[in-house]
């Protein structure tokens, strides 16, 4: 993926388009917001969790044991992803677990643009950035 390098003080790198900016998430511990600042399509969110598990994969499978989620391998990161609604948001979640750190991360959107090709087209860019996450 091409577009600016962000470094944060959580931990990790990733890369995001060149139009994306971080916001300020004055109440929410290591993490980073993230939008596009073009048009808004939908928040990111990514939580870099501080905690050692001797095996992060089968702790997260187990804890979603309830949840309707897809596994997923992309180069060296493992993880899980799955999505909910509520009256007025949609929120996709991947679980992401790159050099044995846990990532929790979201994109939220209206409910009501959820099935469209423009959030479908977001979803594709969202596992793009998220793909390039890094931990540093």
């Amino acid at each position: 993926m091409r577009g600016q390098k962000f470094v944060s003080e959580y931990g990790y790198s990733i890369i995001l388009p060149d139009n994306w900016n971080e916001y300020d998430l004055e109440n929410e511990k290591n993490t980073n917001g993230f939008f596009d600042t073009s048009e808004w399509t939908g928040n990111l969110r990514v939580t870099s969790l501080n905690f050692q598990i001797d095996n992060p994969y089968d702790f997260i499978k187990n804890e979603l044991a309830e949840t309707d989620f897809t596994e997923l391998a992309w180069d060296k990161i493992r993880g899980f992803h799955y999505s909910e609604a509520s009256d007025d948001l949609y929120i996709y979640y991947w679980y992401l677990i790159e050099n044995k750190k846990i990532y929790v991360c979201s994109f939220t959107i209206d409910v009501e643009n959820k099935e469209t090709d423009k959030n479908r087209n977001e979803f594709v860019k969202m596992e793009g950035i998220l793909k390039t996450l890094k931990t540093i």
